[in-house]
């Protein structure tokens, strides 16, 4: 459990997160359908540090102005020391998806 600890640890790249940290207003517009204009979806994000500096956790909300339809999706992002790469999984409340990216 030690090495495991110690091998999780934040380090330099974690400080890379820092500038996504905080609360955001945002606006988006989504094509459903190329015959019609794209629907506007306004919302927030969150994003904070969550279990002691290891992951940013991202929560954004948010209201399709056209039908009124809210959503909810979430993500973690994180550091792999041991891939030295970046990873974020995401899941969706409308569309049900999630997944995961490394960069």
């Amino acid at each position: 459990m030690k090495a495991l600890a110690e091998a999780s640890k934040p380090g330099a790249e974690h400080k890379l997160l820092e500038p996504f940290v905080g609360n955001w207003a945002f606006t988006m517009k989504l094509l459903t359908d190329p015959r019609q204009a794209p629907a506007e979806m306004k919302g927030t994000l969150e994003r904070k540090w969550i279990m002691d500096g290891r992951f940013v956790q991202e929560t954004a909300r948010g209201e399709c102005a056209k039908t009124g339809k809210s959503i909810e999706g979430m993500s973690l992002v994180r550091y792999e020391a041991a891939q030295k790469k970046f990873s974020v999984v995401k899941v969706c409340g409308v569309c049900g998806t999630a997944y995961k990216r490394r960069t």
